[in-house]
């Protein structure tokens, strides 16, 4: 069988502009959505669980690790 490698780097946060609307899964404080994910800037990282893309706002992250470990 051929299996695919996946880079351990793509389950890092990592920074991504986003310029046109898409549907993702979005990652606040409190929960994770399906949303609308509208333009501007967040942090990106793939689920390991679902295998999909998972957004968060730059400010969120901010708030979260104010150390600068984001």
């Amino acid at each position: 069988m051929d299996k695919r490698r996946v880079s351990p780097d793509v389950y890092e946060w990592h920074p991504r502009t986003v310029l046109v609307p898409r549907i993702g899964m979005l990652v606040t404080r409190h929960d994770a959505n399906m949303r609308l994910i509208l333009p501007g800037r967040y942090m990106v990282r793939r689920s390991r669980t679902m295998g999909r893309m998972v957004y968060r706002r730059v400010r969120d992250m901010e708030r979260a690790y104010p150390t600068g470990r984001n």
